[in-house]
């Protein structure tokens, strides 16, 4: 993507690394924000195409596209109810059903919200056993969503997630 986006004059260091998520149809704030260059670059040279492959795994897409799909109809139900005026309360043990919820918010068109998480683990992890939907990442998505987190209980977490909470201005 780097030497792509120096072709086309694009910003092509910020394209040194594009992460892709396994299953997902969708980019992370971040990642879909390094490519914005890219395709501006791209409609003012229209003769220029570019076709992007793909590739499956079923190691790593099955589980994630379930997931994926998990957190889609969650946050179509909450923002269903948002904007039919009311409170959603959900409850669930799983991380998926955190990030599903924080979604519909967000697509409901709220943005003065933030999340308390009461845990004894951080889940700022960028990725947990190669799966950035793990329970361990859930946290971290939804900072990388622009969402202001404050963590109460925390008593584990490694490197890594104090320099996201760090990076993502998260309180305790």
């Amino acid at each position: 993507f780097r030497r792509l986006g120096k072709l086309v004059g694009a910003k092509g260091d910020e394209l040194a690394f594009v992460e892709f998520q396994a299953g997902r149809s969708e980019l992370l704030p971040p990642e879909r924000a390094k490519l914005e260059s890219l395709v501006d670059a791209l409609q003012e040279r229209p003769k220029l195409v570019l076709e992007v492959g793909g590739s499956w795994s079923d190691r790593l897409d099955t589980p994630a596209l379930q997931t994926q799909r998990v957190e889609q109809r969650i946050a179509e139900a909450v923002e269903g109810i948002l904007r039919g005026g009311a409170f959603p309360i959900v409850l669930g043990g799983e991380h998926t059903v955190t990030y599903g919820a924080i979604l519909g918010c967000i697509r409901a068109g709220f943005s003065e919200f933030g999340v308390v998480q009461l845990d004894a683990h951080a889940d700022l992890r960028d990725r947990y056993e190669g799966d950035p939907l793990s329970h361990a990442c859930v946290m971290r998505r939804i900072v990388e969503a622009g969402v202001p987190l404050f963590q109460l209980g925390v008593r584990a977490m490694c490197a890594e997630e104090a320099g996201a909470r760090a990076e993502h201005g998260v309180r305790s």
